[in-house]
């Protein structure tokens, strides 16, 4: 049976953590994204903001929310396991790695209790830490949108990396979709990217190693006990 070859992806993976380095790199990396998503809150909520004026624009940034509903994510999921069948295990863990993100973030926003810009604007974005009303159940930080979009792009990216393109760029569509409706701050949506990708490069990882073991495992031949003889 046909399956989807895991080493190369996951020796980048451990070079990247392994070597002091690309690891540092790494961190200082994301910081520097999470610290600029910060600094373009107030900016980007406040054009977000602003009328739009063409109907079919409004139309097309709302339809690109869809990577971080369910529904669209089992019917892309029914689509990629009739095409490919034989990588029915990893795209399954692709969309499981994709709900699990989102329900992750959706428990950290009970934590966070970031008010959305559409309650807190004309305020600035610091003014969304103060506590919302609802105790944070339906608070912004971080994006459950984003953390599923970026999930699902990740895992699929994984398994199809000639459809990698498409994926993220279906995942970043996502998240401009969730900004422009004020749903979420950047530093929101960037955060729940984050949270998305590092769990769905986890879930492969442990996938990759387990069929790692296996292919060992298969390629042991069989011991035949010899006869005593008399």
């Amino acid at each position: 049976m046909a399956t989807v070859d895991p080493d190369s992806e996951d020796l980048r993976l451990s070079i990247l953590w392994t070597n002091p380095r690309r690891r540092w790199a790494t961190i200082s990396g994301v910081v520097i994204l999470v610290g600029g998503a910060f600094a373009l809150d107030d900016a980007v909520s406040r054009l977000a903001a602003r009328p739009i004026e063409s109907g079919q624009l409004k139309t097309t940034l709302s339809s690109l929310r869809f990577l971080g509903d369910g529904s669209p994510l089992v019917l892309l999921t029914l689509l990629a396991l009739s095409v490919a069948p034989t990588k029915r295990v990893p795209v399954v863990l692709a969309l499981g790695a994709a709900l699990l993100s989102g329900a992750l973030v959706d428990r950290a926003k009970t934590l966070s209790a970031r008010k959305r810009p559409i309650e807190t604007l004309p305020a600035p974005a610091l003014e969304s830490w103060r506590r919302a009303d609802n105790a944070g159940r339906n608070s912004s930080f971080p994006s459950g949108h984003a953390a599923t979009a970026f999930g699902f792009a990740r895992g699929m990216a994984l398994v199809f990396p000639s459809a990698a393109w498409v994926a993220y760029t279906a995942a970043v569509g996502t998240a401009i979709s969730r900004m422009f409706e004020l749903r979420h701050y950047p530093s929101d949506c960037t955060v729940g990217a984050i949270v998305g990708w590092t769990i769905a490069t986890l879930v492969w990882r442990l996938y990759s190693r387990r069929s790692a073991q296996k292919a060992v495992d298969d390629d042991e031949p069989d011991v035949i006990p010899l006869a005593r003889t008399a």
